[in-house]
């Protein structure tokens, strides 16, 4: 029964994230402004609940610190990559592109944990993997147009980004704790594409802060918390299965609201990627 729970949590976290797209496409604002704007909002969520339930927000050591910073640097790259590529492409598509992560964190681990061994589940994963990108780049018309190319060039970005962060983060809770990495990585990456974020010059309006208050309270809050409280119970490579019906969430949002097409290229594409995701998590 709890392990029921649990992923129906996953699940539940899978639709909230699917919205992503949503509010980039509808809110009037600069990604950049956009993704720092949620990543303060979700670190202030979880600074007050964090406070509220007693738990130690102090970091251990200056290694742990320096691996901290990492994360977030490439938490603040995956924000940005994701959101530009919501804005340049297919909401379905972008969100098929962020999943090429999965893949992208078994070559990393092998790098960065020295005991993780490749094994050929990995190799397929990693295999079939891109062969779902190469297909979706090839339906999407790779190479025919500047907005095109880039969006498919952050849209991958946007995998391998937040494929090196969860490598760091996983590393950042061993050295520093899961509460101390979550906050941290989430604050560090607002600060760091803050500057950008005035750069950028946002005009807000009370209904855009409304729905920013919300974005980064819903997705990065309550959504990470459903995630985190799921993983407990569930194995990873069932998890990362139920983590993956948000590109099927995504597709229903866009299909209803955005009138978004499904391509067979982003439906094979997909397929391959999810079935790399499973390979990728497989237990030996």
């Amino acid at each position: 029964m709890a392990s029921k729970k649990a992923a129906l949590l996953i699940v539940a976290a899978a639709a909230i994230f699917a919205t992503n797209g949503l509010y980039v496409r509808f809110l009037d604002l600069p990604v950049e402004a956009l993704a720092a704007g949620r990543l303060f909002v979700g670190a202030t969520a979880l600074y007050v609940y964090y406070r509220f339930t007693g738990k130690s927000l102090r970091i251990k050591s200056v290694d742990g610190a320096r691996l901290l910073f990492a994360a977030a640097l490439f938490n603040a790259l995956a924000f940005y990559t994701n959101f530009a590529a919501y804005a340049l492409l297919p909401v379905t598509m972008a969100t098929v592109l962020l999943y090429t992560s999965s893949f992208f964190s078994v070559v990393l681990e092998h790098f960065f944990v020295k005991e993780k061994r490749l094994r050929k589940e990995n190799w397929l994963a990693v295999f079939l993997g891109l062969a779902g990108g190469g297909i979706i780049a090839y339906g999407h018309g790779l190479g025919t147009g500047f907005q095109a190319n880039a969006g498919l060039f952050v849209g991958l970005a946007s995998g391998v980004a937040y494929a090196c962060t969860m490598v760091l983060a996983k590393k950042s809770i061993k050295a520093n704790g899961c509460e101390q990495t979550t906050f941290y990585y989430v604050l560090v990456a607002g600060l760091l594409l803050a500057p950008f974020a005035l750069i950028a010059h946002p005009r807000f309006t009370l209904e855009t802060l409304g729905w920013l208050a919300v974005f980064g309270v819903v997705n990065s809050f309550v959504g990470v918390s459903m995630l985190l409280r799921g993983l407990k119970a569930v194995k990873p490579h069932h998890a990362i299965i139920l983590v993956s019906l948000e590109m099927v969430f995504a597709a229903v949002y866009a299909w209803l609201l955005l009138g978004e097409a499904i391509t067979p290229h982003v439906a094979v594409g997909g397929a391959l990627i999810v079935v790399a995701a499973y390979l990728a998590e497989k237990e030996g």
